[in-house]
């Protein structure tokens, strides 16, 4: 039998072609797709924050729907408690009760064994302590949730933050803290 090459050159060609094709089509095959069209939810208007009565002092700011507040001016005291009585309140403008929990996010710290503690507490407006008290001492050891809390309808609760460090803390020791209010009714 007598063999062509030049036939055989164009069967090969052909075959890889067709194996070329078959392999770039189950890829194509192979692949799925998802597709959302995305808007804004708009930020819940019962629950905001407003600012309170050391909100300069702190070196407040509050977003324009009143849902982040940034302290940028907070320190702590070297053996002694810093406390801010009030740097911002948060208000139930709503016409309903609602749940929400206070609770640590996380931390960035220059020296953990610098801070003594960071609490942080919710009081209404008789004064009354709600849910527990965020207590951060720098080992993270405490408690780091308030627990759910009912704010009753046009309720308007204040914070405090006591922050304290070590008695030889030096002037460089920082810490950038991220307390999440998670609204759950």
């Amino acid at each position: 039998m007598k063999l062509n090459v030049k036939k055989a050159l164009k069967l090969v060609t052909l075959l890889l072609s067709s194996a070329m094709i078959a392999v770039v089509s189950a890829d194509f095959y192979s692949q799925m797709y998802m597709k959302s069209h995305i808007s804004v939810d708009v930020a819940p208007k019962d629950l905001r924050f407003i600012e309170g009565a050391n909100f300069t002092t702190a070196g407040g700011w509050l977003n324009p729907s009143k849902t982040v507040v940034t302290f940028a001016s907070m320190t702590g005291g070297q053996g002694i408690n810093k406390t801010y009585y009030e740097p911002v309140n948060i208000t139930n403008v709503g016409a309903a009760d609602h749940v929400f929990e206070m609770k640590f996010d996380s931390w960035t710290i220059s020296n953990s064994s610098a801070l003594e503690y960071i609490t942080i507490a919710l009081y209404d407006g008789s004064n009354n302590l709600k849910g527990n008290m965020i207590y951060l001492p720098g080992n993270l050891g405490g408690t780091n949730s308030t627990g759910d809390v009912t704010i009753p309808q046009n309720a308007n609760w204040r914070t405090e933050w006591i922050i304290r460090w070590v008695s030889d803390a030096n002037g460089s020791e920082t810490v950038n803290l991220t307390i999440v209010i998670a609204v759950k009714s």
